[in-house]
């Protein structure tokens, strides 16, 4: 960090956290007020700082939580205004609340175990900037696919580690093998293997939760197959949670795609403290209500039109 990135760091924090005024930072570091607001714009436009406006939660809103807390015994509810203009816009609201929700919990000292996907994606961007040294962000599936793909796998891993100040811990590792013999051999691989104890060990988790009535980025980052989906949809399944395809009832389907993917299995992901997960949009009901009924999650950030129809 070069001295000029430095001052903006610490003329931010003594402004956003520590609650200084521009005349009282100006003083401290012998720079004008004049300075110190242009330093502090610096500090958003460089993205060292990033601000999060959020609307106040209407009393309908809070009722709806509630509801679907109460419903479906789930411990929090964090619902979002759905977007009238398009999908993409309902994705980046609840990655925006997601941000929040983890800027309110965190410490700085757990081991988050992280998903990929496009709902992730929108976490990941919006994430506030943080220097929590001793946070670990580890990738609990695999996620090799096609380059340039920006929803999965590594990138998001080492993104999110970057703006939290966390350490990245990678998974060298494909989503899916051709075979189930080619998957256990990467299991034995030392490197795979501490990644997924590292990622079962996790205090949190946080995942999206997929249907097949949309593109799934595991299709179009060639991890799984066109066949494979079809074939587990016809076994039952409405979606899935790390790559394990599940039925409404939440049990993960019997499938040839089961026992070649690489992941932290679905009871190991119920049994780290806190899973959160993340959907938007009606087209995910089946996924989201198999996940609340399978208690795969302990936190879900959803949308309006979505947390409505939970609670029909």
């Amino acid at each position: 960090m070069d001295n000029t990135a430095k001052l903006i760091y610490r003329i931010a924090k003594s402004y956003y956290e520590d609650g200084l005024t521009q005349h009282e930072i100006g003083r401290k570091f012998g720079l004008s007020r004049i300075k110190v607001s242009r330093l502090l714009k610096e500090a958003v436009k460089s993205g060292a700082v990033k601000i999060m406006i959020f609307e106040p939660k209407s009393a309908e809103i809070v009722k709806l939580e509630e509801e679907i807390e109460q419903k479906y015994s789930i411990d929090e509810v964090v619902i979002v205004e759905s977007s009238d203009f398009s999908y993409e816009n309902t994705l980046t609201n609840i990655g925006r609340a997601a941000a929040n929700y983890l800027d309110r919990i965190l410490r700085g000292d757990e081991t988050i175990a992280l998903a990929w996907g496009n709902t992730i994606h929108s976490l990941v961007e919006a994430l506030p900037r943080k220097n929590f040294y001793n946070l670990k962000i580890v990738q609990l599936m695999g996620g090799l696919g096609a380059s340039g793909h920006e929803a999965y796998g590594t990138n998001l891993i080492i993104r999110a580690a970057h703006e939290l100040g966390g350490k990245e811990y990678i998974l060298a590792s494909p989503g899916g093998l051709p075979t189930k013999e080619l998957r256990d051999v990467l299991l034995n691989d030392p490197q795979v293997s501490e990644t997924l104890k590292m990622a079962m060990a996790a205090d949190i988790a946080i995942v999206g939760l997929g249907s097949p009535k949309m593109t799934l980025p595991a299709i179009s980052a060639g991890i799984i197959s066109k066949n494979d989906l079809d074939s587990v949809i016809k076994n039952g399944a409405v979606g899935d949670v790390c790559l394990h395809f599940i039925d409404a009832e939440g049990e993960v389907v019997n499938s040839d795609l089961e026992d070649r993917i690489v992941a932290i299995s679905l009871d190991s992901l119920k049994n780290i403290p806190k899973t959160i997960g993340l959907a938007g949009g009606v087209q995910k009901f089946e996924i989201v209500k198999a996940a609340l009924t399978g208690n795969i999650v302990d936190v879900l950030i959803t949308d309006s039109e979505l947390g409505e129809k939970l609670v029909e």
